[in-house]
């Protein structure tokens, strides 16, 4: 089962209204997708707070409002021309409604209400899910119902190319998109752009590393590129540097072959990550996480007591904690992905000897002394150290020269007994 099945089916899986192949199905693709568990965990929270909420009692003039409503809609009704089918229908339903009680009336009411909350938690959003009305003369029901589904292609439309969604037409009728649907079911959605993070190391010989070192930073800021950091060492009379560049990803070769013609290739290093499956598991738990938050609000909008109001603040804050880490964690991979990283390691050849050089006379008498003191000084730590080793070997010395002695005891006193 795809995705959109399973989803379509997470009410009536928790409500364990399914077959058992079908549940078995369903726990099974469950096991395999992180993103149909995120939905699933956050309907069960979403349906448990709104099961902890307090029941409503119908008012008492409840009955009276009902039937002056569907009275004013039978006149309205028997003004204009309806179809015979709706007439029949509402007359059938004015009839079964006056032979009831007040308390079956309450009962429909409260299964109305129950409706109407449950259309605004757990499953608003969803495509295909809806209340669609029997009467063409209650405009505003489609009107809603179409609203919801273009908001579900949009979001949809966004999770896949990343693109903003495109505005229906100002005539654009709801069996026009019913239409066009099965064609982009048929189509399959757009392929994703994929996230890959590009990494390389050069090692490089250099005759001169300050215009070296000059020609590629010119060479970077030309592709657009920065100088993430640097580092310039010397050591042995030889010079060195490291440079860590950060270019743009359609950049990355150019750089590198460019970089590889400025001295002699020591060594060289490239890879790449794909990251395209963790960003779309992040994003689809993020956006997850912003639908569950919506119903959080809309919960926290009806919720009558300070308990009721805690608790859903609680839930409020640990979605807004989540969703604020997955959208840093986005915006990491999104800079990772579209800045590759380059590390450049220059090396300068050092220069060949080609002449003596001559006595230093001016500084030899100091150098001397300066000698001397250094000598004399290691030597004095090196007596340190042996005075130091000699008190900490003392002790096995001492426990080896009583073996010893006690060995030549027990020797001693053999041969004495041999000799009588």
């Amino acid at each position: 089962m795809d995705c959109k099945a399973v989803e379509e089916k997470l009410s009536a899986y928790l409500d364990g209204q399914l077959k058992a192949e079908e549940l078995q199905l369903i726990a099974a693709h469950l096991e395999a997708c992180p993103a149909c568990r995120a939905e699933l965990s956050s309907l069960e929270e979403t349906v448990g707070l709104i099961r902890s909420l307090e029941p409503v009692n119908p008012p008492p003039e409840l009955k009276e409002r009902i039937m002056g409503r569907v009275q004013a809609v039978t006149s309205a009704l028997g003004s204009g021309t309806p179809a015979p089918g709706a007439r029949a229908f509402f007359l059938e339903v004015l009839r079964r409604l006056g032979r009831w009680p007040a308390g079956g009336l309450a009962a429909v009411a409260a299964v109305l209400l129950l409706a109407v909350i449950v259309g605004r938690g757990p499953l608003a959003g969803r495509p295909g899910v809806g209340f669609k009305s029997p009467l063409g003369g209650v405009p505003h029901v489609a009107a809603e119902s179409e609203q919801g589904q273009q908001a579900v292609k949009s979001e949809e439309q966004l999770s896949v190319a990343g693109a903003p969604p495109e505005q229906p037409a100002a005539g654009e009728k709801k069996a026009g998109d019913s239409a066009i649907q099965p064609k982009r079911a048929a189509l399959g959605p757009a392929p994703l752009e994929r996230k890959v993070i590009q990494t390389g190391r050069l090692v490089l010989r250099v005759e001169d590393l300050d215009a070296t070192a000059d020609r590629l930073t010119k060479v970077v800021a030309a592709e657009g590129g920065f100088i993430q950091s640097s580092n310039l060492r010397r050591g042995d009379g030889v010079r060195g540097a490291s440079y860590t560049l950060r270019v743009p990803a359609p950049a990355f070769m150019d750089v590198v072959r460019t970089a590889e013609k400025l001295g002699e290739v020591e060594q060289r290093e490239l890879g790449g990550q794909d990251v395209t499956e963790e960003y779309v598991d992040v994003d689809a738990r993020r956006r997850n996480l912003e639908r569950q938050e919506e119903r959080l609000l809309d919960i926290l909008g009806r919720a009558k007591t300070v308990d009721d109001v805690l608790k859903v603040e609680t839930q409020l804050e640990r979605v807004r904690g989540e969703i604020e880490s997955l959208t840093a964690r986005l915006k990491y991979l999104d800079n990772q992905a579209a800045l590759s990283t380059l590390t450049v390691d220059l090396r300068e050849r050092p220069q060949p000897v080609s002449a003596v050089r001559t006595l230093r006379v001016a500084d030899l008498g100091v150098r001397a002394r300066q000698a001397v003191l250094s000598s004399i000084n290691a030597l004095l730590d090196y007596a340190g150290q042996a005075v130091v080793w000699l008190a900490a070997a003392l002790p096995f010395f001492v426990l080896a020269l009583a073996l010893v002695a006690f060995a030549w005891w027990i020797e001693r006193r053999r041969r004495k007994g041999t000799r009588s």
